[in-house]
């Protein structure tokens, strides 16, 4: 589908298609594909260590636990993270990937939901952002009633 608006025309595709997308391109090094990659990446001021560096610096974790209704989980990244047009998933141990109920903009932040079943009981829990630019794994440790943000492994491409 196509959004326009008087700012700007955007496509507008399902998380999975855009995360099929991205998982099927190939991406050999040196080509042009990869070029205009990085040249995208300088235009917005983004490289991977400042990427890196921001998500470092303003990441968390909040548990909302209901006694009725569903209780979730919501991952807030820096704002700046938006512009690499991410996907977010959720990786259990056993390897499989849940989307998440909820992916919004609101202030300087993305927030990003799942339900607290999704999360599974593990010590360690793994947020996972696809995009065609850089491709990330945040990995928390469960602490008395959150989670520590205390890995981020981040590269281009693959």
């Amino acid at each position: 589908a196509v959004l326009i608006s008087n700012e700007a025309v955007t496509w507008v595709d399902t998380d999975d298609f855009r995360l099929s997308r991205i998982k099927s391109e190939p991406r050999p090094g040196g080509t042009a594909n990869e070029s205009a990659q990085s040249g995208y990446l300088e235009s917005i001021g983004l490289d991977p260590t400042r990427i890196k560096n921001e998500i470092l610096q303003a990441v968390s974790v909040k548990m909302d636990e209901k006694l009725v209704g569903s209780d979730r989980v919501q991952f807030k990244i820096p704002r700046a993270v938006a512009l690499l047009k991410p996907v977010f998933r959720l990786a259990a141990e056993n390897g499989t990937e849940t989307g998440p109920l909820q992916n919004i903009i609101q202030g300087g932040n993305v927030d990003i939901t799942f339900k607290q079943s999704d999360v599974g009981e593990g010590e360690k829990i793994k947020l996972k952002l696809y995009s065609q630019y850089v491709k990330a794994t945040l990995t928390f440790q469960a602490e008395e009633e959150s989670y520590r943000l205390i890995d981020v492994d981040l590269h281009s491409g693959e």
